[in-house]
């Protein structure tokens, strides 16, 4: 079985996605604030490599990792109830990209197994 990556079509293809994520997200009132003081380029590089190992591509990355660049957003108030808009926007995202039903749900399904990682439960 190919990989999600492949099957996404690789890394420019989520690189598109990515970009298209973070341009809904940093002009979302409730999710906006916790990326105020981010750079944007390097947000939207450490998501792709997030995704990259989500989609089972080239680059990994580890749940420790995630739960220390997420801590200060945790401390400042991010809860499930904003990942779970992060994780609609996413959904809409791939949507709109005309990304196959089982693929969004994949993908989806994954990113929701670091939600732990990134809230620190």
């Amino acid at each position: 079985m190919e990989s999600l990556y492949f099957e996404l079509g690789g890394s420019k293809v989520i690189e598109r996605i990515v970009d298209d994520l973070y341009n809904r997200v940093l002009r979302d009132q409730d999710l906006a604030p916790f990326f105020a003081n981010i750079d944007p380029v390097l947000l939207r590089h450490k998501f792709c490599t997030f995704m990259n190992t989500v989609a089972g591509g080239p680059y990994e990355r580890s749940g420790l990792e995630l739960r220390s660049a997420h801590f200060g957003a945790v401390n400042e108030g991010l809860t499930d109830s904003h990942v779970d808009k992060f994780v609609a926007h996413f959904s809409e995202v791939l949507n709109e990209a005309a990304i196959p039903s089982p693929l969004v749900e994949a993908l989806i399904a994954r990113v929701n197994e670091f939600r732990g990682d990134v809230l620190g439960y």
